[in-house]
């Protein structure tokens, strides 16, 4: 008996046991955290309406409690009926540690965050932070901060006092979640809130789980070994691998190299693989030069493409005979397919920034192909048919020119990825040059306005002066050349509001009108041989005189 309760002891001990070893980590250059082992998520209900219990709820009692933590990867926390695992998780690049990447959780929910920072003597110092929603601090086991509401993440929102002792500070991070967006963004800082020299992050964790390169399998190749790994080398190769990888196909499709560009990526993670065997500082220096060769070569193929797509090819390689194009029908009162199907619009209107199409713009950091593709999926099968595309977005830096005359290389991939899920979800999209309230309430940072080098001095220049108008038929040459050849455009809308913005009378905007369908008539016919419907929209609610004139009885 007493032989068989000795066994059951000893193998309940090697349950809890973890091979972790230790890794030392470069802060940011501004004392930001870059990594942390992270634990949950725990139940937190009623956190919709105060209070949240689990925020001031111990989950980790089994252990010590919340004061005394002191994990390392890979161990585990029974509680709450589950057993929950620590495991190592790095920051975003903007040094933000996005908890819905994370864990799966679907409603109210707290979570951990741990690390610890080593300091050279005892120093006053503190904590800048911020995070989604509320949060608890504890350095060293005791608790200096509590802040408990709703809020996204905001760098350096909350400030807290502290002093470090010479040698390693544990600091544990409670944060709960009540809807939407959760994360932590945290930077440690001198008194006066400048970086303190020699600080490092000192986690405990698990060996390589794989071979792969991921940011977290390149922190565990180091477990154990001395040095300090610069993070800040990693976060660049990462940046850079992703930009590259993201951009790929483009380059493959748009640009002349005698060498794939696959085979440059293919390299510089070789070389990454092969210094994970080496020690911090060997790998950090890899990691450092792969980063300036990712963005040297990037920066010579992104140039290449962006003189590719000043004369674009067609994203679709589609014969306009064969699309099934919408038009009026007989009597002007439907809408109907080439094959007399009837098409009813059920329409969305968009700004390509706008949440979910953002996603799919290459330049963006939370490129995410697939958000914009459930998107669309959402809205076909809501029984929207069509959507209202505006081309540029200048409130939110998406322009289609910058400067006038050459085309946004992100733009045209972004309006690419929309075109081609459009298509793929049999949505129409009713294409706007122009996003003209934005370009009004912009007008200081638009490139038309002559003060930024512009062609348009007045405002009404932007409707009646000759130059101005070639450079807008340059635009609608490229938007029919790329994109002109499909059935996924429901009509080219020559522009939103025309009556608001330009100061124009309704005798000069007719004038225009005229002369941009005229030309988009043409140009089209010539390019694919078939037209699209032509649209023009007066913001008027009940437009009289010439204003009806344009919004009604223009051909």
């Amino acid at each position: 008996m007493k032989r068989f309760m000795f066994s059951l002891v000893i193998v309940l001990c090697l349950s809890t046991c973890v091979l972790a070893g230790t890794v030392n980590l470069t802060l940011g250059t501004e004392g930001q955290i870059p990594a942390y082992l992270a634990l949950g998520p725990f139940p937190n209900p009623g956190a919709e309406k105060m209070p949240c219990r689990g925020f001031d709820t111990d989950y980790l009692f089994a252990k010590g409690g919340e004061g005394k933590a002191a994990p390392v990867e890979g161990q585990r926390v029974a509680s709450t009926g589950s057993v929950k695992t620590w495991t190592l998780q790095l920051c975003d690049e903007k040094s933000v540690l996005d908890f819905t990447k994370v864990f799966s959780a679907t409603g109210p929910a707290v979570v951990y965050a741990y690390t610890s920072v080593v300091s050279k003597s005892a120093i006053d110092a503190k904590i800048l932070l911020g995070s989604d929603d509320g949060v608890k601090v504890w350095i060293n086991g005791e608790l200096v901060h509590t802040i408990h509401g709703t809020r996204g993440v905001q760098a350096d929102e909350d400030q807290v006092k502290i002093k470090l002792v010479a040698g390693a500070n544990r600091l544990l991070f409670k944060v709960d979640q009540h809807f939407g967006g959760w994360g932590l963004t945290v930077r440690i800082v001198n008194a006066d809130g400048t970086p303190i020299a020699g600080l490092t992050e000192k986690l405990g964790v698990l060996p390589p789980k794989s071979k792969g390169n991921d940011d977290a399998e390149i922190v565990r190749a180091m477990s154990g070994k001395p040095g300090v790994l610069d993070v800040g080398a990693l976060n660049r190769y990462t940046a850079w691998l992703h930009k590259t990888n993201i951009w790929l196909p483009w380059f493959k499709t748009n640009t002349d190299r005698s060498e794939p560009y696959s085979k440059v990526i293919a390299q510089t993670m070789n070389k990454v693989s092969a210094a994970k065997s080496q020690s911090p500082a060997v790998l950090s220096k890899v990691l450092a030069d792969m980063a300036d060769f990712l963005e040297n070569q990037y920066g010579v193929e992104r140039a290449a493409l962006t003189k590719r797509l000043q004369t674009p090819d067609p994203l679709m390689n589609n014969s306009p005979a064969k699309e099934n194009y919408i038009r009026v029908a007989a009597g002007g009162r439907y809408f109907t397919y080439s094959d007399g199907r009837y098409f009813t619009p059920i329409g969305y209107n968009h700004n390509p920034e706008w949440t979910d199409l953002g996603y799919c713009a290459p330049g963006s950091s939370s490129y995410n192909l697939d958000v914009t593709d459930r998107f669309f999926k959402r809205l076909h099968d809501s029984g929207v048919s069509i959507i209202r595309m505006m081309l540029e977005a200048p409130a939110g830096g998406f322009l289609m020119e910058n400067p006038v005359g050459t085309f946004s290389t992100d733009q045209v991939a972004f309006l690419d990825n929309i075109v081609t899920l459009a298509r793929k979800h049999d949505i129409k999209l009713m294409i706007t040059p122009w996003d003209t309230f934005w370009m009004s309430h912009k007008w200081d940072e638009n490139p038309y306005n002559a003060k930024n080098g512009g062609p348009v001095t007045n405002r009404v220049d932007f409707l009646t002066k000759r130059e101005v108008i070639e450079t807008q038929k340059k635009r609608w040459k490229y938007v029919i050349d790329r994109w002109g050849n499909t059935d996924t455009v429901f009509c080219w809308e020559l522009m939103n509001e025309i009556d608001l913005w330009w100061q124009a009378s309704p005798e000069q905007v007719s004038a225009w009108i005229g002369e941009m369908r005229d030309f988009v008539r043409d140009y089209e016919k010539r390019r694919w041989g078939r037209n699209h419907m032509v649209a023009v929209s007066i913001a008027k609610a009940m437009p009289e005189g010439g204003w009806a004139e344009d919004a009604f009885r223009l051909p």
